[in-house]
């Protein structure tokens, strides 16, 4: 059994989507960033969307951009976006007739993976995107390089460290190296 990773990448997609500084981004652009199909990326943003965490508009200058601010987004509302399943499954029929354990143990296990699923969630919606991209740019340290959005800036506690490149050297790097992708045809 293995779990899905729709969670990472929704909060790589949401985060990458922060860092744009509202600009609106391709789902091409999006998935390069994830190195996934740009396909998966919709999916995902769709169920994104119908949770009101991002928002889309089509046509030239369009794209995917956050439809509320990083500090109201919580991990727990982003799971329950993209996960719709519970986390633990009970097997689709009873046991075999005649199985004490068997008729019982279900009940048992319902209760207590729902305990468990419940406290997962009251621990992600205690955690905000921001409280995620804090730790980022804390692991990443302080170079614009690094974590270019200036709006964030003002939570990390070291905004005033040296940095290893401005902010224009950084954009332009970007701006380069996503030309490819941007350039492609959008069907968003």
């Amino acid at each position: 059994m293995g779990f899905s990773t729709r969670m990472a990448v929704a909060v790589h997609a949401i985060g990458y989507l922060a860092f744009q500084e509202d600009r609106p981004c391709t789902s091409e652009e999006i998935a390069w960033s994830v190195d996934t199909h740009q396909v998966a990326i919709r999916r995902l943003l769709a169920r994104l969307r119908s949770a009101g965490i991002v928002g889309s508009q089509a046509g030239p200058g369009g794209g995917w951009h956050l439809a509320r601010p990083v500090t109201e987004i919580t991990l727990g509302a982003v799971f329950r976006a993209v996960e719709g399943d519970p986390l633990f499954a009970l097997p689709a029929h009873s046991a075999r007739d005649g199985c004490e354990v068997g008729s019982v143990v279900g009940n048992v296990l319902r209760s207590r993976f729902a305990a468990a699923e419940s406290a997962l969630l009251d621990h992600l919606d205690r955690q905000t995107m921001v409280d995620l991209i804090v730790d980022v740019a804390v692991l990443m340290g302080p170079s614009p390089v690094n974590f270019p959005c200036d709006r964030f800036y003002e939570i990390t506690a070291d905004a005033s460290a040296p940095r290893s490149k401005d902010r224009h050297d950084w954009l332009t790097d970007r701006d380069e190296a996503m030309a490819p992708v941007r350039t492609a045809p959008s069907r968003d």
